[in-house]
């Protein structure tokens, strides 16, 4: 009997499970299933089934091109494998001993909350022809201090970098063309500086006669946008 781990946090808090054997009949997850199983460190999928696969612990689909499910409790580093060509939605959601992850070229998508609550990560690379940064993708990433958007980016999805509180600095290439609510709320920033390709974001109203960039849910000192030939630069004091 084929069936889905999609009753919300079925195996939530159990603080002391280290290791999970998934039946033949598992066909999909929901990442909350395991939240707080910070002593998580491997997964175990039965041979028999058609629809995952693990290695050292973690779940990939069955020819090993998506990754689908990091354990919580991983530590150090990880190198995604080479054949992986996608990365999954809230695939290391809540990996806190994650510190560094490389992302080889062969990944060709990288799907919302991948990363999102992996609160020792400080490193990370991100293959230089992605496209989109989804939402939540860096979501309290509280030790991430700087990070290196390709030039290939167009969308910076809603809350990518919040809580990210080490992330001081962060360098938004021309190629961005929209930036969603709240992408750096609660991060460390303190200046943002937006470029003239940036021609869709979150609307606040406090922002409506300043130009394209309206709201990026950014609460450091000081706010930095350019509109045309224009560049401003408003104190965050300032605002209504």
């Amino acid at each position: 009997m084929d069936f889905t781990l999609s009753q919300i946090a079925i195996f939530a808090g159990c603080s002391s499970l280290t290791s999970l054997t998934i039946p033949s009949g598992v066909t999909g997850f929901n990442h909350l299933c395991f939240s707080g199983c910070d002593s998580l460190t491997a997964f175990i999928v039965d041979a028999a089934n058609s629809a995952f696969s693990s290695v050292n612990g973690v779940i990939y689909n069955k020819n090993q091109t998506q990754l689908v499910l990091c354990p919580c409790g991983y530590q150090g580093a990880f190198p995604v494998p080479s054949t992986v060509t996608g990365i999954c939605a809230y695939a290391f959601y809540g990996c806190k001993g994650l510190t560094l992850i490389t992302i080889p070229d062969s990944v060709e998508w990288i799907s919302n909350g991948a990363f999102s609550g992996c609160s020792g990560l400080t490193g990370v690379s991100i293959p230089n022809d992605q496209t989109v940064i989804g939402p939540e993708t860096f979501s309290g990433c509280a030790s991430l201090a700087s990070i290196t958007i390709p030039n290939s980016v167009t969308n910076i999805g809603e809350y990518a970098f919040r809580s990210c509180s080490s992330l001081t600095s962060i360098t938004i290439p021309d190629s961005v063309t929209e930036i969603g609510l709240g992408a750096f709320y609660k991060s460390g920033l303190t200046g943002i500086t937006i470029p003239n390709s940036v021609t869709s974001s979150i609307i606040s109203n406090w922002y409506q006669m300043l130009g394209k960039v309206k709201y990026l849910g950014f609460c450091g000192d000081i706010i930095q946008w350019k509109n045309d030939d224009e560049k401003r630069t408003t104190p965050r004091r300032a605002i209504p």
